[in-house]
Order: structure tokens, then C-alpha cells, then sequence
């Protein structure tokens, strides 16, 4: 991107959801990778995304501190300019409707669950953290 940033207009929407979405499983969300992405995604608009890209997305904005969430689009260091606050408010919808029909435990987590309720623990699979989010715990063990 700093050779060329005419680069970044290479990457599908697609494939910079996924981008982003790495950055913030990563911790590396502030990188200029990711902000150019983010600027390019928003640019193009939320049509070409689908609902899968728009829920990555709408993860890595939540793991943005909030020093980088400035909504003043002549702040440099933020990464809110005005088509970001609009991509922001779809992805975030599209999670909040998506997150509730989409769960299902993976083969992983349905082991770890049968394993901890074996030893004895009272857990459960997508203890749902806020009902009106849709944010979820893939297996919630209650102290």
C-alpha cells in the first residue's frame, strides 16, 4: 500500500471484510492496511457487501479503542469519516439481526461443553450476553 495505494482498490469488498476482520482478531486493528481498507469499503457502500462481510466488519469497528473512533472527518487519526458512520450503522444492524438465527455450536464447542458439563459444571452454549445486541458466549461457565 505505501509503493502503490492505488493497490487497495484490488482487494474485493469481500476480501477486505475479511482483512479487517483479521485485524481485529489479530489486535492490529489501527494498522494503515486496515484503515485504507476500511476507507475503500465505505466508499464503494454496504450494497456490494453481504451479510457476512458486514458482520466482520461490524467486528472489527467494535474493537477500534475508542481514541481511533473519532466521527470528525477532518481528524486525522480517526477512522469515522461520514460514509464510515453510515457503513458502521448497517454492518451493525445487519449483526444485531443476523446473530440471533445464525448460532450453532461448531464441533469444537459442543465437545468442550459435553466435556465441562461431564466434570460437573453448570455451563451453557450461547448464553446471550444482551438480548437487544445479540452478543453471545459460545460456552458461558456462570461463577
Amino acid at each position: 500500500i505505501a509503493r502503490d495505494p492505488a493497490a487497495i482498490g484490488a482487494f474485493t469488498s469481500q476480501g477486505a471484510a475479511l482483512t479487517l476482520w483479521s485485524h481485529a482478531v489479530l489486535s492490529i486493528p489501527d494498522a494503515p492496511l486496515a484503515t485504507a481498507l476500511l476507507a475503500q469499503v465505505a466508499k464503494r457502500g454496504a450494497k456490494e457487501l453481504l451479510l457476512s462481510d458486514k458482520c466482520q466488519i461490524h467486528q472489527y469497528l467494535l474493537s477500534l479503542s475508542s481514541s481511533e473512533m473519532v466521527e470528525d472527518e477532518g481528524e486525522a487519526g480517526g477512522v469515522l469519516n461520514s460514509g464510515v458512520v453510515e457503513l458502521r450503522r448497517e454492518c451493525e444492524e445487519a449483526f444485531r439481526d443476523n446473530s440471533g438465527g445464525v448460532q450453532r455450536a461448531s464441533d469444537a464447542e459442543a465437545l468442550v461443553l459435553t466435556s465441562l458439563q461431564e466434570m460437573g459444571f453448570a455451563c451453557e452454549s450461547g448464553h446471550v450476553l444482551d438480548g437487544a445486541l445479540g452478543y453471545s458466549i459460545d460456552v458461558w461457565v456462570p461463577s
